[in-house]
Order: C-alpha cells, then structure tokens, then sequence
C-alpha cells in the first residue's frame, strides 16, 4: 500500500465486536415464562395470557378446552422457533394473523441481542408485568377505564369542569363537577385500597411510584398529572412530563421543508431561502377527527373481537368528512397512533431539530471544530433521519423478544372481559375468582358504575341495537379490531419512542432550552378557539410560563410519553406496558449508539454521547465503555 493510498481495513476491534455479534446469534437465553403461566395449570395459566385469535367460550369470554391446547401448540413453536407449530394452530376462521410472532427470536449485528436487552441499565433483566391476580392489575385497569372515560375532554380543560370537562356528561357523576377531577380522585382512592390491602406499600405515593403513575407535590394524582408520562429529571425544580401542556412541543410543531436537500441548515440562509414564505408550505400536524364510537362493548362483539373477527367495520360517519385537526382531545390522540407509520415520530422530530438549527450534542468533533469541515453524513444531518430508522428496527426486535419469548401479557380489553364476568355477571368458571379483592372496593365499583354508563350511551347513539346488552363493564376499544395481535408488554410503540427520542438526545444537545437559548422555533399550544390552528405561548395573551424551562430533552422525553400514551386512549395498552417500553426501548438505543460510535471515522471509533436518560440520570456512552451517572 503506497503512502497516500488509503486505509481500508477493518480496524480489529470493530471486527472482534462483528464477531461476536454473529456468536450471539446462536446464543439462546433461559426459558422466560410470565408470572401467570408460572404458577398455573394449563386453562387456568391462559386466563391471564394473550390468547387473541384462538377460541374463546361465546358465554364466558374464556378459552375453550381445545382453545387452551392449541395455546399450547402455539408457545411451542414460538419457544421453539417453529414455524410448522404455529402453522399446525388450529383458530376459528378469521382474516387476521398472529404479528410476528417468530420476530421475537431475531438476531442483532448492532446494538445488543435483542433478548438480553433489559428495562433498567442494560442489565437483560426486564421487570415481570403485574399478575392478572394482582392488586397492581386492578389499578392498571381502572387507569385504562378512565383513559376511555376521559377520551373526549380537551386536554386544555382538564380539571375545570368546563364545556368537555362537564361531569354533567355522566350521570353517575354530574355532581362532582368535573370529568377529569373525578377520575384523578378514583384514582387515588384506588391507589389508597392497594396501600391499605397490601403489606409491601405504606401510602398510596408508594403504590404510585412503583406503578409509575405521577404525583403533584401534594402527593395525590390531580388533573395536572393525569394520563401523564413519568420522566424525572437531575433537579427536583427542573421540567418534566408534568411541566406544562400535555403535548410535547415536537408533537404540535409545524413541518418546513429543508434546504438545500436537507443538509447544512446554514445553507438556507446564504441562500435567501429564509427570506420566502415557508408558512405557505409548511405541514400543519393534523390528525383524524374520528366521532364517539366504541367497539367491543357487548359481549358478542367482545367474544368475537377476541376470536379474531372485526364484527363491526368503520363506517363514513366515523369521521369528520375532508377535517383533521391538532390532537385536541384524547380520542385524537388515539386516532393518531392507528394511523401513523413506525418511527414517523422521531423523523419528524429530527426535520424540527434541523430545521431550526437546534445545537448538535457538544460532544461532536465538529460543534467548534474545524474551520473547513462541516458535519454531514456523521454527526450531521444524514445521522439523525438514518438512526432513527436503524434504531426502530433494534427497538421492535427487542421488544417483540419480550411480549412472544417472555410474557404474553393479556391486553386491557381481555382484562375488561374478567371483570364483566366476575363483577357484573357474577361467574367464576374456574372456581375461584381470577381478579384481587381490590376490584370490589367503593371506588373500583364507582367506575365500573361509569364504565356501565360510557358504555350504554353506545346504544343511545344507535351503535347497538338494545341498551341492556351494552351496559357492560367492557374496555370500550376506539378500533373495530380491538388490540393488535400480538401481546400487550411491552408496547412496540413505547419501546419505539423510548429508542427515537434517545438517539435525538444523544446526537443533539439536550440542555438546549427551547424558547430561551437563542433558536428561533417559538413555542406553541393548540389554539383553544380553533383545534386546527396554533398560538405561539413564549409571551402574548397566551403566554405560559412553563415553556421558559423546557428543554430538548424533557419535549423529547414528553414526546415518547404522548406516544405510549396515545395507545392507551385507544384502550390497547396498560400503564406499565408503556412506561417500562420506553425504558427498554432506552436501553436498546444505548447499546446501539455504542456500535454506531465505532462507525465513525473522527478520531479513535469517533466521540462520545451524553444525554439525560428518562430517569433524570446522566448517561455517557464510548466506543469502550458506558456509564451512568445519578445526581
């Protein structure tokens, strides 16, 4: 090789990390089996597993005895990776499939294998869900009811007892005022019934901690905090998922185009580019507008949805014709996350990033590097929109590793059908009752009271033909299909959200205050008059105060928080099948930009990232090493 001719080999560390990659693959991890299946006999295990598409009892909702074989037959061929099993499962006809259920035994060449990926430090341990016997479970659920409760309150109204937010909406309820005050009063009375029944809490705070379900300082849920994502930040005064508007910032920004081609933001303005109209151009962030039905709120639709069939298709008058708007209820936000794309998100995030010429990470060789060199295809533009794709595949593996291989976690809408039987009708096919003791609590029946309620005026409305088969106490769904057909934990779009907005972290500054450190984007609300426009909120008559603390990393952070929790509005997931998806989907996007810095040809396998992960923790990431830092 002559003197100027360049080096291209693989330095031997990057092929010693390729290496042992591909032994990985190869590697098979212990037997994982959910709490449920554990400790349970064949039928009674199924009870509190994801058992979608097979056959369930038309009176019971349960599986049948042939059912519960081919339940069987099915975990053999996912823990054997067998496709001829899977083929072999014999389910009533029906048009849907199982989603990849093979997928979960995928291998990695970046990142870690997607089976020793764990929610907590990278350690492969991901926390078991909560048991369908469990006292967590019931708090879960009733969370779930009142996301359905409260879907069509704008999120601006909640707790004033105002136009959306009208208790008058319920009968049930109508003297308490307010939709939103009541349901974060149940919830704590909920949570108050598990700290008392249970030895391992001492005050509802405890129980709410460990479920990751926010508190004010005054140490209850209110309006303010509920339905909110639980991020924590270094300082105790500075922003978090609680502070200000619902949305993250990344969710209600305008979309501009790039110039020139979207790379080196700098460019537009030598250009004259910034000098146009962009407004005119610009992408408005609307969402469907889909009007108040519910499906899967008599037991036939129940059992049928269950069964794998769609017995009630969208009709025209489900939407508002040629109309979409900002997401200004939780209905909008539900309708949001069945109509988007895998990692659009995160792409969209990176196209606000760029366009306002956010700050990159500090750590960049280029960020006051070289008078000649600009950041591109590393470090620059090219990264963020490429990482983002490449992540989401590390992060659907990893998590589809946890809901086939590990927990096969029921969904909330099969949850909803147990109480509907042990509470309403009053049967326990398996002898004893399945469901904790909390769920016959005054402030458990108290919802089950407006869920009966919610569930009625589906009638009312001409969605089904008799008032007495829909006041049930079913999971109202916000799809004709119900929950997707995998299992519920985690949530491949948390695990998503939690992978996207960490890699933006790691690649932009995320101390970058976004209305004070000098970058042009201007905060924004949706607009209280008109839900299709926005309000600039920095200062003006709709100023708010909160958006001087906000970060890149705490609007990100709110931003993967809006995602998970928009499937929870659509009643498809728990709490617990979020929050721990972001958190996996973290520690899935660590692993993989350890890889990506060995791509890098800055320096010694480039740089270093640091960011602040979810749980206010100071993470720094080598080639070599990572570490992380608490306050």
């Amino acid at each position: 090789m002559g003197s100027n001719d360049p080096d291209t080999s693989v330095p031997s560390e990057f092929e010693d990390v390729r290496k042992s990659r591909a032994e990985a693959q190869t590697e098979t991890s212990a037997e994982w089996t959910s709490p449920d299946e554990r400790r349970r006999s064949h039928r009674e295990r199924a009870v509190g597993s994801f058992t979608k598409l097979l056959e369930h009892d038309p009176d019971t909702g349960l599986l049948t005895p042939d059912g519960v074989e081919q339940y069987e037959t099915l975990v053999n061929g996912i823990t054997h990776n067998d496709g001829s099993k899977l083929d072999a499962v014999e389910r009533p006809d029906s048009d849907r499939k199982w989603i990849s259920p093979r997928s979960s035994n995928a291998g990695s060449m970046k990142g870690a294998h997607p089976s020793v990926v764990g929610d907590a430090h990278g350690d492969g341990e991901m926390l078991a869900p909560w048991g369908v016997d469990s006292a967590e479970l019931v708090v879960e659920q009733v969370e779930a009811y009142l996301f359905a409760a409260c879907r069509d309150v704008a999120f601006r109204e909640y707790g004033t007892g105002e136009h959306t937010d009208d208790a008058d909406a319920f009968d049930a309820i109508d003297s308490h005022g307010s939709i939103t005050r009541w349901a974060a009063d149940r919830l704590n009375d909920v949570l108050a019934v598990v700290a008392d029944s249970e030895d391992r809490y001492d005050t509802p705070v405890e129980v709410a901690e460990t479920l990751q379900i926010p508190t004010a300082d005054t140490g209850g849920v209110t309006p303010g905090t509920l339905f909110r994502g639980y991020s924590r930040v270094a300082d105790p005064d500075g922003p978090d998922d609680t502070t200000g508007q619902y949305h993250s910032q990344f969710l209600l920004q305008r979309l501009y185009p790039l110039f020139p081609s979207g790379c080196a933001p700098y460019v537009a303005g030598l250009t004259g580019v910034t000098d146009l109209d962009l407004d005119a151009i610009a992408l408005e962030r609307h969402v469907p507008i889909a009007n108040r039905r519910e499906f899967g709120v008599t037991v036939d639709d129940y059992v049928a949805i269950r069964n794998g069939a769609i017995p009630e298709e969208f009709v025209e008058d489900d939407f508002v014709a040629d109309a979409g708007r900002y997401p200004y209820i939780g209905r909008d936000m539900g309708t949001h996350v069945h109509t988007d794309g895998p990692y659009q998100e995160y792409y969209r995030a990176a196209t606000v990033l760029l366009f306002w010429d956010f700050p990159r990470a500090s750590t960049s060789p280029y960020v006051g590097g070289s008078p000649n060199e600009a950041d591109g295809v590393t470090f620059g533009p090219v990264d963020p929109f490429a990482i983002v794709g490449a992540v989401a595949y590390e992060a659907f593996k990893a998590a589809w590793a946890q809901k086939w291989r590990s927990f096969r976690r029921l969904r909330p809408e099969a949850v909803g059908g147990l109480v509907d039987l042990e509470q309403r009708r009053a049967q326990t096919p398996l002898g004893d009752a399945v469901l904790h003791d909390a769920v016959e609590s005054d402030p458990v029946q108290d919802v089950l009271d407006v869920v009966k309620e919610h569930n009625r005026r589906q009638a009312e409305q001409g969605f089904v033909d008799a008032a007495s088969d829909a006041e049930t106490m079913l999971l109202g769904q916000m799809y004709p299909e119900g929950s997707p057909t995998h299992p519920a934990y985690p949530s491949g779009h948390a695990t998503m959200a939690g992978a996207g907005v960490t890699v933006l972290k790691a690649l932009f500054d995320d101390d970058t205050r976004i209305a004070t450190d000098g970058v042009g984007m201007r905060p924004v609300a949706i607009d209280p008059d008109d839900p299709t426009s926005h309000v600039f909120v920095d200062r003006g008559d709709h100023f708010d105060p909160a958006v001087a603390d906000q970060t890149v990393g705490s609007e990100l952070d709110k931003l993967a928080s809006n995602i998970a929790h928009a499937r929870m509005f659509g009643g498809v997931h728990f709490r617990s099948d979020g929050e721990r998806g972001i958190r996996l989907g973290e520690q899935v996007a660590i692993r993989f930009l350890q890889d990506h810095l060995r791509e890098y040809p800055e320096g010694e396998f480039g740089s270093r990232f640091e960011f602040t992960n979810r749980d206010g923790n100071r993470v720094t990431v080598t080639a070599h090493s990572i570490d992380i830092n608490a306050p």
